[in-house]
């Protein structure tokens, strides 16, 4: 018994006065490996085991070329390169080769130049909580033929400058857009557009966005045109003036909802190459350009400007929305149309004469009419030479010229007092 003790113990000892053993972890390398050219795209999601101090990062991988990961931030990192055409899911569909981190991504960042696809479909579609992307100017799209759904449901994206990208090859942009209901600024204004033929949804649901400069957009002969602007409730001004509709698929849902729930949309520009296709068969298959509800301020139909402006149109069609979508294809304009304002007395503009101290040196004139019309007080008529004194150039008002509005106006010249001669002083001399 004490000899087996004896080795017992020699055995604990021998265990106790072992050496420390350090196991030493550190990251993994993370790159992906090009996958072949069948699949093009690899993802691979990121297991780190190091120490507590060292970042962690959600994903990374390859797509195309560049080389991309999102760290613990939410950031999307997306390296120089060249990306691969969207994937497609195991029905075929497109989908966003992020798609598994979607509600994770948060911003983007561009790190260097990189090469948009030929397939560029769904690429960010449903980052739900992106507000912001780096260096989207490193972006290529020179080479891009579709770009359906880019940023479809990016809820809260606000802001958008795309006037760098190259949309020369571009020819579908169904549902770019849509969706990004808090985007309050978009400019895609310097897009060239005359190959594009699918435009359908392309700007739907953007409730918040006010303006949308497309006065450069030049469309070939469009084909489909559904939707492009339905739900855009605060969208106030049009220009779609280059928009070829003449070769519509002829199809009865070919612009089908295309104005639906705009319902600020308060001027458009056309011209005689615009189509509304309002066939009358169903609200499925009307542009559904909202009617204008009448009050004070509005009739309730729609006038284009002819020789007037757009606060006081001149033109003679006058139109309710469903006229105007049926009566613009039978005799289409190069105009503006707006809403027809109700027709009122303007407050008068009243024009003063005053010297450097604020006294008046001549009788004011007025100036009426009805408001929205315009006035000019610059002419000889009411911009008075006063005898005795000379117009203060350096304070000519800045309201000389202007439109009438229900609230009164002034419009003040000041003077400077001439010089009046003195009489002489004669010195006479005689005797006593």
């Amino acid at each position: 018994m004490k000899i087996l003790n004896l080795g017992m113990l020699l055995m604990i000892s021998f265990i106790i006065l072992q050496p420390t053993t350090t196991f030493a972890y550190s990251e993994p390398n993370t790159n992906v490996q090009k996958t072949s050219e069948k699949t093009r795209f690899s993802l691979k999601k990121k297991t780190v085991v190091s120490l507590a101090s060292a970042k962690t990062n959600i994903a990374s991988g390859i797509n195309g070329t560049s080389e991309w990961f999102i760290d613990s931030e939410g950031i999307l990192h997306i390296g120089s390169g060249t990306l691969a055409d969207t994937p497609k899911n195991q029905s075929g569909a497109y989908i966003s080769p992020w798609n598994s981190y979607n509600g994770e991504v948060t911003k983007i960042i561009f790190e260097g130049p990189v090469t948009a696809p030929t397939i560029f479909d769904r690429t960010f579609e449903y980052f739900t909580n992106l507000t912001e992307i780096e260096n989207i100017a490193y972006l290529d799209t020179s080479q891009t033929t579709s770009m359906q759904r880019v940023f479809g449901g990016c809820s809260k994206l606000t802001t958008l400058d795309l006037t760098s990208w190259d949309t020369t090859n571009v020819t579908d942009i169904f549902s770019l857009f849509n969706g990004c209901v808090n985007m309050e600024y978009l400019d895609v204004s310097t897009w060239n557009t005359r190959n594009m033929t699918s435009i359908t949804y392309a700007f739907s649901t953007m409730s918040k966005l006010k303006t949308l400069d497309l006065s450069n957009w030049v469309l070939p002969a469009t084909v489909a045109a559904q939707g492009v602007f339905l739900e855009d409730s605060s969208l106030t001004y049009l220009d779609l003036s280059g928009f070829n509709m003449q070769n519509l698929s002829g199809s009865y849902f070919a612009t089908a909802r295309f104005f639906l729930n705009a319902t600020s949309l308060k001027a458009v520009k056309l011209s005689t190459n615009f189509v509304f296709n309002n066939n009358n068969f169903t609200n499925y298959t009307s542009p559904l350009l909202p009617d204008i509800i009448v009050t004070d301020k509005y009739t309730g139909k729609w006038q284009n400007v002819g020789t007037g402006t757009i606060s006081n149109p001149k033109g003679t069609d006058i139109w309710t929305s469903e006229e105007f979508m049926t009566n613009f294809d039978l005799t289409p304009r190069n105009d503006t149309y707006v809403w027809q304002p109700v027709i009122q007395a303007a407050a008068d503009v009243t024009v003063k004469y005053v010297d450097q101290e604020g006294n008046e040196i001549h009788e004011p004139q007025t100036i009426g009419g009805n408001v929205g019309d315009e006035y000019d007080a610059t002419t000889d008529a009411y911009k008075l030479a006063v005898k005795g004194y000379t117009l203060d150039e350096s304070k000519l008002p800045e309201n000389a010229t202007g439109a009438l509005s229900d609230t009164a106006q002034t419009v003040t010249y000041t003077y400077t007092k001439d010089p009046v001669k003195a009489q002489d002083v004669t010195v006479k001399y005689v005797d006593q």
